[in-house]
C-alpha cells in the first residue's frame, strides 16, 4: 500500500515537472521564433515591383521640362505683379552736383511724386497683356504635365505587353522542357522513338530562342522607362532591376462603363487654354492699339532745393503733363487689320482642336468596343484549345497521338495567348487615346 502511495505520488511529481517544462518551453520558443523571422536578411539582389503611381511620381520628380516650365510660370507671375504696381504713384529721388571754376559748387535736390490721371486704357491693356502671358505659361505647365503623364502611360502598358509576353514564353519553355524529359525517360525504357526525342529538343532550342528575344526586349522596354525616370543616369551598370505591377485584367462590364464616362465628358486640354490665352494676348495688342490714338494725362509734385551741401529751404513744384502720339491712320489701320486675322485664325485654331479631340474620342471607342469583341472571342478559343491541349497530351503518352499533332497544338496555344496579350495592351493604349482626347482626365483610373 505505501509502495502503491509512493509509486503514485512519483508519478504525479514527474508528470507535472513534464507539464511545467513544456509549458516553460512553449513561452520561450515562441517569442525567439517571431524574432528569428523579424532579422531575416532582406535580398536586394531581387527586383522591385512599380506600379504606374510610382514610376509616374519618379518621372515628375526628375523631369526636366517640367521644372523649366514651372520656372517661367513663376517669371510670368512676377511679371504680371509688376505691371499691376505700374498704376500706383511713382516716388523719385534725384541729386545733381554741379562743379564750376568761378563760382562755388552747388548740388540740386529733388524729391518727385508722379502719377497716371488718365491713359485711355494702356495700364489696363498690359494688365491684361501679362495676365494673358501668364495664362499661357500655366497652360504650357499643365500641357507638360498631360504629355508627361500620357507618355509614361504608353510606356508602361508596352512595358507590361512585354513582361507578359516574357511569361507566357517562359512558361511554354518550362512545358517543352518538361516534354523531353518525360520522353527521354520513355525512350530509355523503349516506349518512345529517338525521333521524338530529337524534335523535342529541337523544340526546346526554337523555346528558348524565344524566351531570349522576349527577354531583350523586355530588357531594352525597362531601360527605356528606367532612363525616363532617372535621366541623369549614364551608365548601364547602374541599371535598375524592377518588374512591373501587371496590368488590371478588367471585366467587359468595367471598360463599357469606362467608355459610358468618358463619352460624356467634357474635354478640358492645356492645349485649349493655350489658344485662348493667344486670344487673349491679340485683344491685349488691339485695345493697346485703341489707346494709342489719345493722350497721356499725368500730374506730378515735387519739392526742389539748391544748396553747397546744406539745408535749405525747398520749393514746391507741381506739372500736370500731356503726352500724345500722333497717329498714322495708314499704319494703325494695317496693324488693326492683322490683329483681326490673328483673331480670326485663333478662332478657327480653337475650333480644329475641338474637332480633332471628339473626332479621337469617337475613333477611341469604336476601337475599344471592336477589341472587346475581340478579346472575348480570343478567350474563348485559348479556353478551347487548352482542352484540346489536354487532350492531345494523354492520347500522345498513351500512344494514340503523333508528336507532330502535340507541338502543333501547343504551338497554336501560344500563338493565340500571345495574340491575347497584343489585343489587351491594344485595348489599354485605345483608352489611353481617350483619356489624351480628353486632356488627361480618366488616365489614372486605368491602372
Amino acid at each position: 500500500m505505501d509502495m502503491s502511495l509512493g509509486k503514485v505520488l512519483r508519478d504525479s511529481f514527474f508528470s507535472k515537472f513534464a507539464i511545467s517544462v513544456f509549458c516553460f518551453s512553449g513561452s520561450v520558443q515562441a517569442p525567439l521564433t517571431a524574432v528569428a523571422q523579424t532579422r531575416q536578411p532582406v535580398d536586394k539582389s531581387a527586383p522591385e515591383v512599380l506600379d504606374f503611381a510610382g514610376v509616374l511620381r519618379e518621372v515628375r520628380k526628375n523631369s526636366l521640362s517640367l521644372g523649366r516650365f514651372s520656372e517661367l510660370k513663376k517669371s510670368a507671375e512676377f511679371n504680371h505683379a509688376a505691371v499691376q504696381s505700374q498704376s500706383a504713384p511713382a516716388l523719385q529721388l534725384s541729386s545733381n552736383l554741379t562743379a564750376q571754376y568761378v563760382a562755388p559748387s552747388k548740388q540740386t535736390h529733388i524729391l518727385s511724386v508722379g502719377m497716371t490721371l488718365w491713359d485711355f486704357g494702356r495700364q489696363s491693356a498690359q494688365e491684361l497683356k501679362s495676365a494673358a502671358q501668364m495664362m499661357t505659361a500655366d497652360s504650357q505647365t499643365v500641357e507638360a504635365e498631360e504629355s508627361l503623364r500620357i507618355k509614361v502611360a504608353r510606356f508602361y502598358v508596352a512595358d507590361c505587353s512585354a513582361q507578359s509576353v516574357l511569361a507566357d514564353s517562359q512558361e511554354q519553355l518550362r512545358n517543352a522542357e518538361s516534354k523531353l524529359k518525360t520522353v527521354r525517360a520513355g525512350y530509355l525504357r523503349g516506349e518512345r522513338p529517338q525521333t521524338d526525342v530529337v524534335r523535342l529538343t529541337a523544340d526546346v532550342g526554337k523555346a528558348q530562342l524565344v524566351v531570349k528575344k522576349a527577354q531583350d526586349e523586355f530588357d531594352w522596354q525597362m531601360e527605356q522607362m528606367s532612363l525616363l525616370m532617372s535621366p541623369a543616369r549614364t551608365s548601364a551598370s547602374t541599371k535598375r532591376k524592377s518588374n512591373l505591377k501587371p496590368l488590371p485584367m478588367r471585366d467587359r462590364q468595367w471598360w463599357s462603363q469606362f467608355v459610358v464616362r468618358f463619352s460624356a465628358a467634357r474635354i478640358q486640354s492645356a492645349a485649349l487654354e493655350k489658344v485662348r490665352s493667344g486670344k487673349a494676348l491679340l485683344e491685349a495688342e488691339m485695345e493697346t492699339l485703341n489707346a494709342d490714338a489719345y493722350p497721356v494725362i499725368s500730374a506730378s509734385a515735387g519739392f526742389q532745393g539748391l544748396g553747397n551741401f546744406k539745408p535749405v529751404k525747398p520749393d514746391a513744384l507741381a506739372q500736370l503733363n500731356l503726352q500724345y502720339n500722333l497717329p498714322f491712320s495708314s499704319i494703325r489701320e494695317q496693324k488693326k487689320q492683322s490683329i483681326l486675322a490673328r483673331l480670326k485664325e485663333n478662332e478657327l485654331a480653337l475650333e480644329e482642336e475641338l474637332k480633332n479631340r471628339n473626332d479621337k474620342l469617337i475613333q477611341s471607342r469604336l476601337k475599344l468596343e471592336g477589341l472587346l469583341g475581340q478579346i472575348d472571342l480570343q478567350k474563348a478559343q485559348i479556353d478551347i484549345l487548352l482542352e484540346y491541349q489536354k487532350l492531345v497530351r494523354t492520347r500522345y503518352f498513351a500512344g494514340r497521338a503523333s508528336l507532330l499533332e502535340l507541338t502543333s497544338t501547343e504551338d497554336e496555344l501560344l500563338a493565340n495567348r500571345l495574340e491575347l496579350t497584343r489585343m489587351q495592351s491594344n485595348l489599354y493604349l485605345a483608352a489611353i487615346d481617350a483619356a489624351e482626347a480628353l486632356g488627361g482626365k480618366e488616365l489614372e483610373k486605368l491602372f
